[in-house]
């Protein structure tokens, strides 16, 4: 498949309207099938996950294993189809019907959609859904930062499944982020009509009457409470086909198939349910995951670590019943800076470019590939744009090891061993400061620790002191968001459509971990957001792309491969660059007559 990354006119997108209808051709089961499966297995998939979802919540939560499990239990309007690297429709009938000017979204919700209690979803659902997003007061900043862009749902009079979404402005993406938002159910998440009470204007204002209106603030809690998050009886009422049966915390995750889920005669790879249960099962260490796969008590694996995946691929058996696989991932690692820090609990270490710039040239990446990754499992880049896109500025080539550059930038930038101690040191503020911190990760995985504990000995050739530190996702995730950290290592992922820069590299976003940014290019991220001739925006992309490259906020490592096992007895066993790279739902199991 070709990849694609580049900006759809917006002519294409009045176009697509790539319909999921209950007998509609499944085209995801066009090249990995098994005529018929004779062995003993059943219809029950297990899957390993490397963390506990933390929160189940159909409107709150990060995780990544959130992010996997989650579309199973709801629905949006739209997704990004993998197949096809497009939005496409799955509540909506059709794709939205776009004005000209790109700013009024008209949908139709499908007929066949509706409750398990057989009641019909209508746009008032979607409403509520959008309010209860849109609340200031619920735990979703991320989400509500790209559906704070819209500014009014109108609901046809009409007809109950016709609405319009009216935007602010035009926005790179807009037609799948404005509507790809989980439609939940008012009678369970608000029995109360309490957001009935505020339009979508009132819970955008800012006004301090909305968010202190006692009411609200008594919804807001419940909404955002663990009950909505956890508990399997509250997590069974969504559109998706499979509800919560069995959640053993930091364990197991059980999903059962609903008899009534709207789509259960769809053929459609985006809306199948083939699978009786799935089971998600934690476990980070290697060794048990190898164990597991040779004894046939997973199923599937969509994130092996390197040494999982080269021992299962090595093993004659288990390639026997599994594909053990790779695919593109539009996902990089790096080595993040605080470059604002505090100078009281974080020191002023990385607020300088010349020391970021040092400690990029003392990341020794082809080593770390070499060693981590096989050679060929990952590739090196300079910036967050997938290397196979258009936009990618190629002239940008990852910054050299080298040692003696690191040594004399960091000498230009004042850090010398004063006290013979084989620390650098430096006088800030008018004290004598140590170049020592700490280096948070999160992870249990060889690659992982071999990366930061690598960084770490390359560090002391020069007289820094790094001190790896092992957190939890959760923890990493508070304190990126706090800045709470000296340097840190982690991962991105992007969707398969036009990037676009504002959520990670926008002064004014929470998401902005390194504090990356000035007027300038705040400016640049605004024009590429609302470009839509394509080589403007490819031309304003790469400017972006220099501007990070110069900057230094991050030591950009490397794009790596998805690695993953896939039990044979399955049809339909495709994977895609784009999230969720294999179609789960989609895996049929057909016995042999």
């Amino acid at each position: 498949m070709k990849l694609r990354y580049k900006l759809f006119p917006m002519i294409c997108l009045f176009a697509i309207t790539i319909a999921i209808g209950c007998g509609g051709k499944n085209d995801a089961n066009n090249t990995v099938t098994t005529e018929c499966y004779s062995g003993s297995k059943s219809n029950e998939m297990v899957v390993q996950v490397m963390s506990d979802p933390g929160s189940l919540h159909p409107a709150i939560g990060l995780s990544g294993t959130r992010s996997l499990i989650i579309p199973f239990l709801n629905r949006a309007l739209t997704t990004v189809d993998p197949v096809t690297e497009t939005v496409a429709p799955v509540l909506a009938k059709q794709l939205p019907t776009i004005s000209e000017d790109g700013l009024k979204h008209d949908f139709e919700l499908r007929e066949d959609v509706k409750w398990d209690d057989g009641t019909p979803v209508t746009a008032k659902d979607v409403l509520f859904s959008l309010k209860a997003n849109l609340c200031p007061l619920v735990d979703n900043g991320a989400y509500r930062a790209y559906l704070g862009r819209i500014k009014e749902c109108i609901l046809d009079e009409q007809n109950p499944r016709k609405f319009s979404l009216t935007l602010d402005d035009y926005f790179i993406n807009h037609e799948a982020f404005a509507s790809n938002f989980f439609v939940i159910d008012q009678r369970l998440y608000d029995p109360e009509n309490i957001l009935e009470q505020f339009s979508i204007a009132d819970l955008e204002s800012g006004d301090e009457k909305i968010s202190k209106n006692p009411a609200l603030v008594k919804w807001a809690e419940s909404f955002n409470g663990t009950d909505f998050a956890v508990n399997p009886e509250l997590l069974e009422r969504g559109l998706g086909p499979y509800k919560v049966s069995k959640w053993t915390e930091k364990q197991e995750v059980q999903l059962v198939k609903k008899d009534t889920y709207w789509a259960r005669n769809s053929d459609h790879y985006l809306l199948t349910a083939y699978p009786d249960t799935i089971t998600f099962k934690v476990a980070a260490d290697d060794d048990a995951i190898i164990a597991n796969f040779k004894q046939g008590n997973y199923d599937v694996a969509t994130s092996l670590s390197t040494e999982a995946y080269l021992q299962l691929k090595e093993n004659e058996q288990v390639n026997t019943e599994y594909d053990i696989t790779t695919a593109p991932r539009n996902t990089y690692a790096y080595f993040g800076f605080n470059t604002n820090p505090d100078g009281l609990k974080h020191k002023k270490l990385f607020d300088d470019q010349k020391v970021r710039r040092a400690i990029a040239h003392l990341t020794p990446i082809k080593r770390i590939i070499n060693e981590f990754y096989e050679g060929d499992l990952a590739s090196p880049t300079s910036s967050p744009i997938y290397p196979g896109s258009e936009e990618y500025n190629k002239s940008l080539k990852p910054i050299s090891y080298d040692v003696d550059k690191a040594i004399a930038l960091l000498a230009e930038a004042g850090w010398k061993d004063t006290d013979g101690d084989e620390i650098l040191d430096k006088e800030i503020d008018g004290k004598k400061v140590d170049f020592s911190f700490d280096l948070d990760y999160f992870g249990a995985s060889e690659a992982v620790k071999g990366i930061v504990n690598l960084m770490q000995n390359e560090l002391k050739k020069v007289g820094i002191e790094c001190t790896p530190k092992n957190v939890s996702p959760a923890e990493m995730r508070q304190r990126l968001i706090a800045k709470d950290n000296d340097m840190f290592l982690s991962a991105l992922s992007a969707t398969v459509l036009p990037y676009n820069y504002e959520q990670v590299w926008s002064s004014k976003s929470v998401s902005n971990f390194t504090s990356f940014g000035t007027p300038e290019t705040d400016e640049l991220i605004e024009q590429s957001k609302k470009a839509r001739d394509p080589e403007t925006r490819e031309k304003i992309s790469k400017q972006l792309q220099e501007a990070i490259y110069e900057a230094q906020p991050c030591v950009f490592l490397f794009n790596y491969k998805l690695k993953l096992a896939i039990h044979k007895r399955f049809q339909n066993r495709d994977t895609y660059r784009s999230r969720p790279n294999l179609l789960m739902g989609n895996l049929e199991l057909v016995r042999c007559e």
